[in-house]
C-alpha cells in the first residue's frame, strides 16, 4: 500500500487570551490491546491567532526496545503483518514473520527465551503508541485508523518534561477520511463565567479527490 501524507495545521482561534498547549494522539483498536494512549504530538504554547503545521503518513513503522534502553531499527508495518524479536548470530533482532491472523492489526511477539520487550508503534518519525514489558511468547497488537483525539493540556504540565507521558483522556475526535489538508481551528474556551468548552473544527478542507 502507498503511504500518503495529509498536511494539517492547527490554528488557535480560542477567546483565551493566554497561550494553549495541546496533545494529539490515536487510541488503539487491535482486540485486547485498548490501553491507555500518551501524546503522539504536542504543541506547546500556542498563542491566540497563531498556528503550527504537522504531517499525518497513514505509514505506519514499528520497533522493540529493551531493558536496557536498546532499540532496533524502525520497521514499515501494514496490517496484516506480523514481527519477531528474535535471538540471531547479531544479537536480538526484529524480523518480519509471516502473517497475523486478524488482517486488521499488527502483531509485534517477543520470541527470545527471557527478557520482556516493548514494542513500539510511530508515525510520521514519531511515537505513537507503546505496549511495555511484553514477556517471552507473549505479542503486543497494534490497530489504527485515520482518527486522531486533541486535547488541550496546561503549559505548567510540559514545561520541565521533553518526554510527556500524561495519560490521554476522550478527546475531540477528528476524522482525516479522504482529506488531502486541512486547518484544525480551536474554538471556545475564554476567562471568567463566560468561558465555554474548546471546540475543534475543520476548514479550509481539500479532499484528496479535488
Amino acid at each position: 500500500m502507498t503511504p500518503t501524507v495529509i498536511n494539517l495545521r492547527l490554528v488557535n482561534q480560542s477567546d483565551t487570551p493566554g497561550e494553549l498547549s495541546f496533545a494529539i494522539f490515536q487510541k488503539n483498536g487491535a482486540p485486547g490491546f485498548e490501553g491507555p494512549a500518551r501524546p503522539w504530538l504536542i504543541f506547546r504554547k500556542l498563542g491566540h491567532g497563531d498556528s503550527t503545521a504537522f504531517d499525518f503518513t497513514t505509514e505506519l513503522k514499528v520497533a522493540v526496545s529493551d531493558t536496557y534502553g536498546n532499540y532496533t531499527p524502525q520497521m514499515t508495518a501494514e496490517p496484516g503483518q506480523k514481527f519477531q524479536m528474535i535471538r540471531s548470530e547479531s544479537g536480538d533482532e526484529l524480523v518480519q514473520h509471516g502473517e497475523t491472523t486478524d488482517p486488521e492489526v499488527i502483531d509485534v511477539w517477543n520470541m527470545l527465551e527471557q527478557g520482556a520487550i516493548d514494542a513500539h508503534c510511530y508515525r510520521s518519525g514519531k511515537r505513537l503508541y507503546t505496549q511495555t514489558n511484553v514477556v517471552p511468547q507473549q505479542k503486543a497488537s497494534f490497530q489504527f485508523d485515520d482518527t486522531i483525539h486533541i486535547e488541550n493540556i496546561l503549559a505548567v504540565e510540559i514545561d520541565h518534561s521533553e518526554d510527556f507521558d500524561q495519560i490521554m483522556d476522550e478527546g475531540a475526535p477528528i476524522r482525516l477520511t479522504g482529506i488531502a489538508s486541512a486547518d484544525i481551528v480551536v474554538k471556545g474556551g475564554g476567562i471568567g463565567m463566560s468561558a465555554q468548552a474548546y471546540s475543534y473544527h475543520l476548514e479550509n478542507v481539500v479532499m484528496k479527490d479535488a
